[in-house]
């Protein structure tokens, strides 16, 4: 079996079929995205989505990416440098929502958000609602994400919640291969 480097990847990236298909129609290319709304326990809070989008990233290269157009027109890819600031961009809190058109208004917005450009195809977005519950809502562009991989962030994040919950090491599987490799 081959090992996959653990680190964060970082340069360029050569694009896969699909992604240069992709930029074959640049209309509403910042708005292709797949979102999911989970509910999440009374005790999550903004400091453990922070910490816990931080993680995630770090295992996750491809929430890094932006796009941009070379001198060539082609598009290329690129890894942005994992900081502090970065994750920090991609975490939104709402307090005081009050019912679920309030969130889905606010869910539309926040997608529009992204922009493939500026590095910013990924939002994690907990609403502390005024009736107490709560709700996460992630967003997530295409061109990083598709349904199979939407669902092992999702695991990660119960995955980590879980670890926090029992006060345990967090226990995720080992780095995949990246888009770069």
């Amino acid at each position: 079996a081959q090992t996959v480097p653990q680190q964060a990847v970082s340069g360029g990236l050569k694009l896969t079929p699909i992604q240069r298909a992709f930029f074959t129609n640049e209309q509403e290319m910042d708005h292709n995205n797949l979102s999911f709304l989970l509910t999440a326990p009374d005790a999550f809070e903004a400091s453990h989505l922070r910490q816990f989008v931080s993680i995630i990233v770090e295992r996750h290269d491809s929430l890094r990416l932006n796009f941009s157009k070379g001198q060539d027109g082609r598009w290329l890819g690129h890894y942005q440098p994992l900081t502090e600031s970065l994750t920090n961009n991609m975490v939104e809190v709402v307090q005081g929502s009050h019912l679920q058109p309030d969130v889905t208004s606010l869910a539309d917005q926040f997608q529009r958000t992204l922009n493939i450009v500026q590095g910013q195809l990924c939002k994690f977005v907990l609403f502390e609602l005024s009736d107490g519950s709560k709700q996460l809502l992630l967003i997530l562009h295409h061109l990083i994400v598709d349904g199979l991989s939407l669902r092992i962030l999702v695991n990660d994040l119960q995955r980590l919640w879980q670890s926090s919950r029992e006060n345990t090491p967090v226990a995720l599987a080992a780095k995949s291969t990246s888009f770069q490799q």
